[in-house]
């Protein structure tokens, strides 16, 4: 694969996957008083609280927000509306750190998506979802631990990027990353021509989507921590330059 074509790979890098939340965790309408209960609810997960503590803006523009949902929105589009919502905020937040979270935590996020796709392996469309970060967890059953695994790793990407930054050099040029890859990608039995699938991912039947996406975290994965981090987060540089 010509290294010039590797530029689209950013998709799958910067977009944060929006797992839509459990409907538990928003207060039935007629049961919420106010929305500083949805804000509590909200507040039992890790997530929340690290991105409170360190953003208090984005706590209160989720209050702003759901008072303006609770005061406008159609009953039967609250909850859906108050979950777009707190995951605009999660995304925003997560892009804004990920890039400087520590290797160790990088790698993990990277080994963590790489469960959660095999885990989903049975369910293809699921795991291209996943993937593309279009997985919607109301409408699946997935199990709570699931969830709380997807926030605790998001958690940990954010704390680690404001209490120890680590920002890699970015390269010099594009052919030493498509050289780590092909050599990851052998590593694990496939081609580096494999990575072109990540462009058309939701567009190519859910087998081949899912096994494109399983084999791309396969292939980082082989990489040691500060590696697999700094071919991450160049991924991420170039899918800023392209925007």
């Amino acid at each position: 694969m010509k290294t010039e074509n590797l530029s689209f790979i950013f998709v799958i890098i910067c977009v944060v996957m929006a797992i839509q939340l459990k409907q538990h965790i928003w207060p039935k309408v007629e049961e919420t008083v106010a929305t500083k209960k949805i804000l509590e609810r909200l507040e039992e997960y890790r997530l929340f609280r690290v991105i409170f503590r360190h953003h208090p803006e984005a706590k209160e523009e989720l209050e702003y927000k759901f008072a303006n949902i609770y005061a406008h929105s159609p009953s039967d589009k609250v909850s859906f509306d108050s979950r777009m919502a707190t995951a605009e905020i999660v995304n925003r937040y997560f892009d804004k750190h990920l890039v400087a979270a520590s290797d160790e935590v990088t790698y993990k996020m990277i080994v963590s998506n790489l469960e959660a796709m095999k885990s989903l392996s049975d369910r293809l469309q699921l795991c291209v979802d996943y993937y593309l970060g279009q997985l919607n967890i109301d409408s699946t059953e997935i199990a709570d631990d699931f969830l709380k695994r997807e926030l605790d790793w998001k958690a940990d990407i954010i704390e680690s990027a404001i209490q120890s930054p680590s920002l890699p050099p970015k390269a010099d040029n594009i052919d030493g990353i498509a050289e780590v890859l092909a050599i990851a990608y052998n590593s694990i039995g496939s081609s580096i021509e494999n990575l072109a699938n990540l462009d058309s991912i939701g567009q190519i039947p859910p087998d081949e989507g899912c096994a494109t996406a399983i084999e791309f975290n396969s292939a980082l994965a082989t990489l040691d921590e500060k590696k697999a981090s700094y071919i991450y987060k160049n991924l991420l540089y170039i899918g800023k330059e392209e925007e």
